[in-house]
């Protein structure tokens, strides 16, 4: 029931903060923030939109999550416990008739059900549990780490710049921080929320130098109705972008600038929008490299973007 967190109606980036705007929300998002189809809104630190709960996993509710995660395999150990204790005693009687030992049919049936029940849940929350706190420590959420294997096969295509992760401080801030502080006894407090605001964070190093995360990634503004920025594409893409430092944005892919007469020259990324004439527009051609684009590219595990719940038509 508790909120993920959603951007302020007011909230603008910083200085030097990278822009990204929602064309659903009509708004600025924050940095980590993605939009969520089931939800319909802009959830921050978005993990995950969890079909257990209804209700995504973001920056204010992933204590929250965590704490869940952890009664479920408290409970599912010691039921798995039970029920396996159970089920040895079962078939050590296998033998005996029912008479002989205070034992019913239901009882029986209920064991055989709930093995491989209890034994699944255990396995996949089991699994899950790991994957999260294995993110935490690393300072991603699922989509940053769905993200980071992209990147990390766009450098090894040599389409990208290596660009280290910005928001992975050390292990134990990167827990503290999603879990609510340094106490670990207050983790497990029912009512713990995370460190700060969900709309700012702790960057390290990697993004001292202007580079921006993902590295393919481009300033966007709100639209313009009628300029010569302004996308009519359905896809989101919506076409006004902010400049950007000179060479901190390498190529961006798929994307090539339309000089007419049927000629087309690559667009070499220093900029969000530098057209050399007002006439220049902007045209996306089938290419290869569209693959690994954010609403295309899959994990190794055949996840999509879209498999966490975000809405693919506000990603830029």
């Amino acid at each position: 029931m508790t909120s993920p967190g959603s951007p302020t109606s007011d909230f603008k980036p910083l200085p030097g903060e990278w822009t990204r705007w929602c064309i659903k929300c009509n708004g600025y998002k924050p940095e980590r923030t993605h939009h969520c189809r089931q939800c319909k809104k802009c959830v921050l630190k978005m993990d995950h939109h969890c079909p257990w709960t209804y209700n995504c996993v973001g920056h204010a509710n992933m204590p929250h999550f965590v704490r869940f995660l952890a009664w479920v395999l408290i409970s599912a150990s010691y039921a798995f416990y039970h029920v396996w204790a159970r089920g040895f005693f079962l078939y050590s009687k296998r033998h005996l008739p029912l008479s002989t030992y205070d034992v019913t049919k239901t009882e029986i049936a209920f064991t055989i059900v709930l093995i491989p029940v209890v034994s699944f849940v255990l396995f996949s929350v089991g699994l899950l549990s790991i994957r999260v706190a294995w993110n935490m420590v690393e300072g991603q959420t699922q989509i940053e780490t769905w993200e980071v294997e992209r990147i990390e096969t766009l450098v090894r295509r040599k389409l990208v710049q290596n660009v280290e992760f910005p928001y992975d401080l050390d292990p134990w801030t990167n827990v503290a921080n999603a879990m609510g502080g340094n106490n670990p006894l207050a983790w497990m407090w029912p009512f713990g929320g995370p460190v700060g605001d969900g709309m700012h964070f702790e960057k390290n190093e990697a993004a001292d130098d202007g580079s921006v995360w993902p590295p393919d990634h481009r300033d966007q503004g709100p639209p313009r109705s009628g300029s010569a920025g302004a996308s009519s594409s359905p896809s989101g893409d919506i076409g006004i972008r902010t400049a950007a430092p000179r060479g901190h944005y390498p190529r961006t892919l798929g994307y090539m600038r339309h000089r007419g007469n049927g000629e087309y020259a690559e667009d070499d990324g220093d900029d969000g929008y530098d057209s050399d004439s007002e006439d220049e527009e902007v045209e996306r051609l089938p290419e290869e490299n569209d693959f690994y684009k954010r609403d295309q590219w899959m994990n190794f595990e055949g996840e999509s973007i879209a498999d966490f719940g975000v809405d693919v038509d506000t990603e830029s």
